[in-house]
């Protein structure tokens, strides 16, 4: 409970100090199928739109159905920084966030920044009974004003279970400028 309150709070630090004003660009993305008796990728993409817009294009096609269990543990760290701690970590519960109104900060921040309510159909509680899909996904350019990260390259990485199992790793690579 007090570990919890201690992200709420970062979250509202984080949403009302201006920190840095950054520019960012997602230059690599790397989904990995962890287990293809529960799903595999159908599309994993970056889209040039225009010189400095890239869209994330992700199909995953769920093959055990429906799913009312489901997690995702998420990193993120400076590239090249191979023992280095996590800048970012965070475990979440798929259906739970997603049931009650998305209510941790932290996990938000990141569904907002990438904005998935809008460009993806990870927008409804579980069950899942129907394949992944993220179509179109820019990142949400005034959330990064609020991260403190310095310049440099970031990864991105997320490890998603179903049923308790690895079903998928997806990897994304930006760069802060």
């Amino acid at each position: 409970m007090l570990f919890e309150q201690f992200w709420q709070c970062c979250a509202i630090v984080l949403l009302t100090i201006n920190l840095t004003f950054a520019t960012l660009r997602l230059t690599n993305l790397r989904c990995t199928s962890k287990n293809e008796s529960l799903g595999k990728f159908k599309v994993c993409s970056l889209k040039a739109v225009k010189r400095d817009v890239v869209e994330i294009n992700v199909n995953f096609q769920l093959l055990k159905r429906p799913v009312n269990q489901a997690d995702f543990l998420l990193r993120m760290r400076r590239r090249g920084d191979i023992g280095g701690k996590a800048l970012y970590e965070y475990n979440v519960d798929i259906c739970e966030f997603l049931s009650r109104n998305r209510r941790k900060p932290l996990a938000n921040l990141f569904y907002n920044f990438f904005e998935l309510q809008r460009t993806s159909n990870l927008n409804h509680s579980c069950p899942f009974d129907h394949d992944i899909i993220v179509k179109g996904c820019r990142v949400n350019s005034k959330l990064i004003e609020v991260l403190p990260i310095d310049s440099g390259e970031y990864i991105v990485w997320t490890s998603w279970n179903i049923f308790g199992r690895p079903i998928a790793e997806v990897e994304i690579l930006l760069k802060f400028d």
